[in-house]
């Protein structure tokens, strides 16, 4: 399958089509999504929020960020804070968020 994707508002709507299909062809009760943060994710996450109506029980979707930028979770800048506002408080709930800590520091293993 190949598309050429032109504008922000394709990627956008590409974006919620795949998670909406992968959700609803899941082999189990739950689901799982790793977010990001930018621009793009934004305009993806609010596009989702948009379109998913009652296609997605938010309450079997655990949720994870695959990066972060290290700043307490609700500064501006945090990748968390923007999925929060452009996701999560737009579709009610999710059943668990997994959001990086950048303020707990290293576990010792790592230092």
């Amino acid at each position: 399958m190949s598309r050429t994707l032109e504008i922000v508002d394709d990627v956008a709507a590409e974006f919620s089509e795949r998670v909406i299909e992968a959700y609803l062809s899941r082999p189990s009760s739950t689901f799982s999504l790793a977010l990001s943060g930018g621009s793009t994710a934004r305009a993806c996450y609010e596009h989702l929020a948009a379109s998913a109506g009652t296609q997605i029980d938010w309450w079997n979707v655990d949720l994870y960020w695959g990066d972060e930028r290290c700043v307490p979770l609700d500064d501006p800048d945090s990748n968390y804070r923007l999925a929060r506002e452009s996701l999560l408080d737009r579709v009610g709930a999710a059943n668990a968020t997994y959001p990086m800590r950048c303020d707990e520091g290293p576990d010792p293993y790592q230092l």
